[in-house]
């Protein structure tokens, strides 16, 4: 099996499972999902994911699996180097640390001490602390800013239980950000749901060029715009999301390729809205990145600092961001394309 045509990796040899979750029904049926993998009972999830003397890059060739609860603090308000699409009442949910794909410029690198993925299993958890939200505020919340949930669905089923809680809750709006190519899993997920048009499906799309070198283990381009059709297809709001942009000598008409490319499958006029974004992160997690991997070009460009985030030049950042909105100008109102700055 292929980890680029499924949903999630088959290939799991160690499960470590908090000795407190271990008897509940999802712990059970991910544990028998991954029949040749050790399972092995721990205290505390940090206890395995937070260890000293990691290797982080080396582990991401055997991801390992840990099954565990999290007390509180599921929902965070939005973080400044991202986009809020206008919503006054902008948050993200944190129910998965870490992600299957290996994308170079992925600021999880920076984040956490360990590429083995933790799944919080107490999900009840979190859907009450989202209630208790909504009982004061509307709220959008990104669903998937810690991880990209959609490879995990067979396991955890989490975005169908998202999707139903929304149905559920008028003035909740959640944003789902996916690199995965299983467009017949998202039609699935849709069936018998309402409120699709608050599901917004956000693709983060990049140039062949960037995608073949810097985004190891995703999908590649044309497979997540098939898998956007199909999405589109089945009703759900589709965003592009043209971010992060990566700098090299050919830019230009690499992203001038990749906007028209998007149109001709996708139809811009048609699509929710897009998101324009050059690549940015915040001063400690570059810092982490780059003692990690001293050989990562994207680590290890001379980027400014600026408020504590590190981004391109103000000449790159500017025209690189410039000429994306010129160019999906021409296909999209200006009001429906969004910067970071915003």
């Amino acid at each position: 099996m292929n980890l680029k045509d499924n949903c999630y990796n088959p290939n799991f040899t160690h499960i470590y499972v908090e000795e407190k979750v271990f008897e509940l029904d999802v712990t059970r049926n991910i544990i028998s999902l991954f029949k040749r993998a050790n399972v092995i009972p721990i205290r505390h999830y940090k206890d395995v994911f937070n260890k000293n003397s990691q290797d982080s890059l080396k582990q991401k060739e055997s991801i390992n699996l840990i099954l565990a609860e999290k007390p509180d603090n599921f929902i965070y308000p939005g973080a400044k180097v991202c986009q809020s699409f206008g919503n006054a009442h902008f948050y993200y949910a944190s129910s998965v640390m870490n992600c299957v794909f290996d994308c170079e410029y992925c600021y999880l690198k920076g984040v956490y001490p360990s590429s083995n993925v933790v799944i919080f299993v107490n999900e009840d958890d979190l859907f009450r602390e989202v209630e208790s939200i909504l009982e004061e505020n509307e709220a959008y919340i990104s669903i998937s800013y810690d991880t990209d949930l959609l490879p995990f669905e067979p396991l955890t089923h989490h975005v169908r239980h998202w999707m139903e809680f929304v149905d559920k809750h008028d003035n909740l709006t959640i944003e789902l950000r996916t690199k995965s190519s299983n467009g017949r899993l998202l039609s699935e997920l849709r069936q018998g749901i309402n409120a699709i048009d608050r599901v917004i499906l956000s693709f983060s799309l990049s140039p062949n060029s960037i995608a073949n070198v810097y985004e190891k283990a995703a999908p590649s381009l044309m497979a997540r715009i098939q898998c956007a059709m199909v999405a589109k297809e089945a009703g759900y709001p589709i965003r592009i999301a043209f971010d992060p942009m990566i700098y090299d000598v050919n830019w230009r008409d690499q992203y001038r390729g990749l906007i028209a490319t998007v149109d001709r499958y996708l139809d811009l006029k048609s699509v929710y809205d897009v998101s324009v974004g050059s690549f940015r992160i915040p001063k400690d997690y570059l810092k982490r990145m780059r003692k990690r991997d001293p050989d990562s070009s994207i680590a290890q460009f001379p980027y400014m600092l600026e408020d504590g985030v590190y981004h391109y030049d103000n000449d790159i950042m500017e025209e690189m961001e410039g000429l994306m909105v010129e160019e999906l100008s021409k296909y999209i109102p200006k009001d429906r394309i969004f910067l970071w700055k915003e």
